[in-house]
């Protein structure tokens, strides 16, 4: 008899990388045959009467079920349900952001994320462990049973940059090389450095602008306002060059790729970092920093970064006004071919 698949993930919110991958994990094991129940404990996106509220979890899981939990960040209600007997237990692990990137801009978010990594001791519970990438692995292996079965699998099921059929231009800035940055305006993301860098681009005399798209940059007051005061510190000149851009859609995002020279990644942290994908996806070369689960996305594609902003422009430059084809080429992430069939057996195997 065919078991059922119940998925958690702590929040489904709008553009939300570890809540679409749940959404999308429950509707690829739903086409596969499989039946699949969704919970989160914050649903704040358009739902249906296919996702439940966790506390449903209790009176629906049967012991001959399979429990998968998607986990990124601290669940009060976490221990309660993996202490709950089913046939088989899996855990997703999309890597908790370090707690010292948001100790100096809100120190209840940051604790937040040191409660959750202190709930690592019981991911022991956890028959099956995947993780997005090896970098997450590694974090979390001193935790896992060592008869685990261990997996690695990244954070989506499709680009969908890549499978928009018309994008729309959405570049209003006139200059003759265009720097794109995506991703949520967080500390960790350093969009702070992103300024200096392209402050130092714009001093040395290149005609670009900097496009940032991504939500989140007024979720933390003080950081917002560290922001705008990088921001302010700009001359006027570049300052013109910059926009904020949120709440675009899948067309416009197309667009940017497609039309940008260059991908900025700037960030001190991920567990798998997905607007690399989507650039590779769209031929669109990266420059980013040399962090692990990033070094991992590129898969030997992208220019590597050093931290001085001084550095990092002037190959930035280089880049933009030199490279040949061929280096363009290389500088665009070279996908991993998705092992989507090698994930449902996984799991079905389980089922």
């Amino acid at each position: 008899m065919q078991k059922t698949i119940h998925i958690i993930s702590r929040n489904l919110t709008p553009r939300d990388a570890v809540g679409n991958f749940a959404v999308d994990l429950s509707n690829t094991l739903k086409v596969s045959g499989l039946t699949v129940y969704l919970y989160a404990q914050d649903i704040s996106i358009q739902t249906t009467k296919s996702i439940h509220h966790i506390s449903k979890l209790p009176e629906r899981i049967k012991k001959d079920d399979l429990l998968l939990c998607s986990y990124s960040i601290y669940d009060e209600y976490f221990e309660t349900y993996i202490c709950i007997p089913c046939w088989e237990k899996i855990l997703y692990f999309h890597n908790v952001t370090p707690e010292t990137f948001f100790a100096p801009f809100n120190e209840p978010f940051a604790r937040t994320l040191r409660s959750a990594q202190s709930q690592y001791p019981l991911f022991s519970t956890f028959d099956t462990v995947i993780a997005n990438s090896n970098f997450s692995l590694e974090q979390i292996s001193p935790y896992l049973r060592k008869d685990a079965v261990l997996s690695i699998f990244p954070p989506y099921f499709s680009l969908k940059p890549q499978s928009v059929k018309e994008a729309v231009p959405t570049h209003p800035l006139e200059n003759r090389y265009s720097l794109l940055w995506v991703g949520r305006i967080a500390p960790h993301k350093r969009p702070d450095l992103a300024l200096k860098i392209f402050d130092e681009l714009v001093k040395s005399g290149v005609d670009a602008s900097l496009t940032f798209v991504g939500g989140g940059r007024y979720d933390f007051p003080s950081f917002a306002e560290h922001i705008d005061a990088c921001l302010a510190a700009l001359p006027t000149e570049a300052q013109s060059r910059v926009q904020f851009m949120q709440n675009i859609s899948d067309e416009q995002l197309a667009g940017l790729y497609k039309h940008s020279d260059l991908l900025l990644c700037t960030s001190a942290h991920e567990g798998y970092c997905i607007p690399l994908a989507e650039a590779a996806a769209c031929n669109l070369p990266v420059a980013a920093m040399p962090q692990p689960a990033v070094l991992e996305t590129l898969n030997g594609g992208g220019i590597i970064l050093d931290e001085s902003p001084q550095l990092a422009a002037k190959v930035i430059k280089n880049f933009l006004t030199s490279a040949s084809e061929e280096e363009r080429r290389a500088a665009i992430p070279v996908l991993k071919q998705l092992p989507t069939d090698e994930l449902i057996r996984i799991i079905k195997g389980n089922a």
